[in-house]
C-alpha cells in the first residue's frame, strides 16, 4: 500500500459461511459481494459478515487516517 491507495484483494466463499477479519491497526475495510452490493460492518478489531451468495468477493483495506502504510490482517472463512 502507498500514497493512500487501498489494498484489493479477492476472495472465493460460499453463501451462508462467514468471513472474520481480525486486525492489528485501524483500518478500513470493505467488502462487496459477488453481486455488488457493499457488505455492512462496524468499527473494532474483528468484523464478521454473513456471506449472502456463492463467488468472488472484493476486500479492500486501507489505514486509518494517519497511521502507518504496513498492517497485519487475518481472514478466516468458516465453513457452512
Amino acid at each position: 500500500m502507498s500514497d493512500g491507495v487501498s489494498d484489493r484483494y479477492v476472495l472465493w466463499a460460499a453463501a451462508g459461511q462467514t468471513m472474520r477479519f481480525e486486525h492489528v491497526a485501524p483500518l478500513h475495510l470493505g467488502v462487496t459481494a459477488p453481486d455488488g452490493a457493499v457488505l455492512p460492518g462496524g468499527p473494532g478489531d474483528t468484523i464478521e459478515f454473513a456471506l449472502p451468495a456463492t463467488g468472488d468477493y472484493v476486500v479492500e483495506v486501507a489505514p486509518g487516517m494517519g497511521e502507518a502504510d504496513q498492517y497485519s490482517i487475518v481472514v478466516t472463512i468458516d465453513p457452512s
